[in-house]
């Protein structure tokens, strides 16, 4: 059972009251008591629609609308690759993560927030488009950790024998009267075997989330110029560039005639090879000349 008070103050008149799992004379002795109005799911609270079943990919809108909104009201022209990484991170994901604490979103619209963000990094819109320097999914691996499809782990359970004190969590059947996001984590009883031990999801003695996930996303291939990344010092925007450039994906003069662009592929710096990364940063005559002042 769950009260709501419309306004700032709590006024019988304009309460509601909505029940689960209680018989009609129970009811009628709440109403008649306390004068309240039967409620009906869904509705708002803290924002958040509240359902009693799995929330419709249009009842969702309001977040990506947010989402949306929040891209719109920046001033992302001027803001670097590595700005625009810190709003996704901090802002974008943690209005996500806001509904997630609440229940599980459709994959449609986790899909819709990932061509939302994704967008919005590399155009700095909000308007959903294609282009895109590094492949989505390969971002975590590389070092930003923007995939919003490694999410799709953290419905994994957290807990063994928590639900129920008398029967085995890990073999009892679903409850009856259990809500749908209680049946979806029974559901994930199927990655459990996947986990090599339970000792080894224990951090000084303490079950730890992040071991659970860990084991669950598996090995992550690891690049040889990760330290090179993820330990520098310098300022974001240069280390993003230098990430870039480690790719090979760069905006430089040979993969621009890769995209079908019609331009002169000759470097701007000496007017002899063609450009390339390899060239400007290390073949490059005037590129040369550069580091040797810089060194000295």
């Amino acid at each position: 059972m769950f009260f709501e008070a419309s306004g700032l103050k709590a006024n019988l008149n304009k309460s509601q009251v909505y029940f689960g799992g209680v018989d009609n004379d129970t009811k009628e002795a709440i109403i008649s008591l306390l004068g309240y109005e039967i409620g009906e799911l869904p509705f708002k609270y803290l924002a958040v629609p509240l359902s009693n079943k799995k929330l419709t990919i249009a009842q969702c809108q309001p977040l990506v609308d947010k989402i949306t909104a929040r891209i719109t009201s920046w001033m992302a022209r001027g803001m670097s690759y590595a700005g625009r990484v810190q709003m996704i991170r901090s802002v974008l994901f943690g209005i996500q993560a806001y509904w997630s604490q609440v229940f599980l979103l459709p994959q449609k619209v986790i899909k819709l927030i990932e061509a939302t963000c994704r967008s919005y990094l590399w155009t700095g819109e909000a308007t959903i488009s294609r282009r895109a320097l590094v492949a989505w999914e390969k971002q975590y691996a590389n070092y930003y950790g923007l995939s919003v499809n490694e999410r799709k782990s953290y419905g994994s359970p957290g807990c063994t024998h928590t639900t129920s004190r008398t029967k085995d969590w890990l073999t009892m059947e679903p409850p009856r009267e259990a809500s749908w996001m209680i049946r979806k984590i029974f559901h994930m009883r199927k990655f459990w075997p996947m986990l090599a031990s339970q000792q080894q999801l224990l951090d000084r003695g303490k079950f730890q989330i992040k071991c659970a996930y860990k084991m669950l996303r598996g090995a992550v291939t690891l690049v040889p110029w990760r330290g090179l990344v993820c330990h520098n010092v310098a300022c974001p925007k240069h280390v993003f560039i230098l990430w870039l450039a480690l790719l090979g994906r760069m905006r430089t003069k040979d993969l621009l005639l890769k995209w079908g662009m019609g331009i002169n592929g000759t470097c701007v710096l000496c007017n002899n090879q063609p450009e390339t990364i390899e060239h400007l940063y290390f073949e490059c005559t005037y590129s040369h000349e550069i580091w040797l002042r810089v060194l000295q």
